[in-house]
C-alpha cells in the first residue's frame, strides 16, 4: 500500500462521483502524477477518464491520512503549500 499525497486525493475527488472527466489541463492538479490503475481512459478522444477501484480506494487512504476537510478543500487555496506527489 501507498502514502497518497494530498493533491493526489484531490484529483481523484473529481472522479469518484464515477462522473467521466477530461484530464484537468491547467491549474493546480494538471501536473500531479498518480499510478495508471487508478484511472481508465474512457474516451481516448476526449481523454475522460474514470476511476478504478484501486483509485476509489486510494482516494478513501487519501482522506483517512489527510483529513476529510483539507481533501474537500481547493487545490488552489494551497498552491505552492503543498506537495506535488509522485508516484508513478
Amino acid at each position: 500500500m501507498t502514502d497518497v499525497t494530498i493533491n493526489q486525493a484531490r484529483f481523484l475527488r473529481r472522479y469518484i462521483t464515477l462522473a467521466e472527466l477530461p484530464v484537468p489541463e491547467v491549474g493546480p492538479l494538471a501536473a500531479i502524477s498518480i499510478r495508471a490503475d487508478w484511472l481508465e481512459v474512457t474516451d481516448e478522444k476526449t481523454m475522460a477518464l474514470r476511476i478504478t477501484q484501486q483509485g476509489r480506494a486510494a482516494f478513501w487512504r487519501g482522506v483517512r491520512l489527510h483529513g476529510r476537510d483539507a481533501v474537500m478543500r481547493s487545490a488552489a487555496y494551497e498552491v505552492g503549500t503543498s506537495p506535488g506527489g509522485d508516484l508513478a
